[in-house]
């Protein structure tokens, strides 16, 4: 049936002429209870956005769209099997986002997973996945400072010569110091260093090597004790390795000396290597102070 453009039908209800065949309307089939929408344009825009494969295929998405349209700015689902294969070799651990800061992709003795967080004072991390402390405790014994820089003197009187500044090692605490020392030719006599503490001298020209006219290599290890009331005297331990140039060597000693006045019973902050010669005609160097203190618990 035509009708002209002037005129209008109203009807209520537009049957089938043709069994199964429907009713077109403007090149649009409605038959069944459907409307056919092969031909009909959809603008990507406006259509739903969360349509999926799943609901297309199985009509339980509420949208004119749901019987063949897929969104195509929208992915098709996986089962974590098939979402697993779609990702492997593409997407790298390292081009995700961060993860949370918290414990959720951490190892254990029950599960794989990434490194947990450290602790940043030195601990090491057990096999269970916990940070611990190394045996023995935590800096038993820690380098305060020293004073790497090489100093020289000629002075037949003692002067300083290295100075390890900056301290903070508490009067329990016992102080252990390494230096090197070298002396020239010119003279067949010896030189001599000595020990402050924050000014106060312990010892002072203590022989260093032998009274031979040789450039002779010495290493100096002094260990000092806790500085407490009533043991203010007692007597600190040094230990001496002499060698000549050639290698040969001229002999070792080992002496617990009493101090030339009390020890400081406050914190030790400064520590300085004075030096002399016992004839200007030989030159004496120091080198490479470290200081250590030792935990008292």
């Amino acid at each position: 049936m035509t009708i002209a453009g002037d005129k209008s039908l109203l009807v209520d209800v537009i049957n089938e002429k043709d069994s199964d065949a429907g009713v077109t309307v403007d090149r649009v089939l409605l038959k069944d209870g459907e409307v056919a929408v092969g031909a009909v344009a959809f603008d990507d825009a406006t259509s739903d956005p969360l349509i999926d494969a799943d609901a297309a295929v199985d009509r339980t998405e509420d949208s004119v769209a749901h019987k063949d349209h897929v969104h195509p700015k929208h992915h098709a689902k996986y089962p974590d099997s098939e979402a697993v294969t779609a990702v492997t070799g593409v997407v790298k651990l390292d081009d995700l986002a961060a993860p949370d800061d918290n414990t959720d992709l951490d190892f254990s003795t029950t599960k794989h997973g990434l490194t947990s967080k450290g602790t940043n004072v030195g601990d090491f991390l057990k096999d269970d996945g916990s940070w611990a402390t190394p045996a023995g405790g935590s800096g038993a014994v820690t380098r305060e400072g020293g004073d790497t820089t090489e100093a020289t003197t000629t002075s037949t009187s003692s002067t300083d010569m290295l100075d390890a500044t900056s301290l903070t090692i508490a009067a329990i605490e016992p102080i252990m110091a390494h230096v090197i020392s070298r002396k020239t030719t010119g003279a067949a006599d010896d030189t001599n260093w000595g020990i402050d503490l924050n000014a106060t001298v312990i010892f002072a020209n203590v022989r260093l090597d032998e009274a031979s006219n040789e450039i002779q290599h010495t290493f100096q290890n002094t260990m000092i004790p806790a500085r407490v009331s009533n043991y203010l005297r007692a007597g600190y331990d040094t230990w001496r390795h002499i060698v000549s140039s050639a290698g040969t060597s001229r002999g070792e000693s080992h002496n617990v000396v009493a101090p030339a006045n009390d020890y400081p019973t406050v914190e030790i902050t400064n520590l300085t290597v004075t030096g002399s010669v016992d004839n200007a005609l030989i030159t004496l160097g120091l080198d490479e102070l470290h200081v250590y203190s030792v935990a008292a618990s």
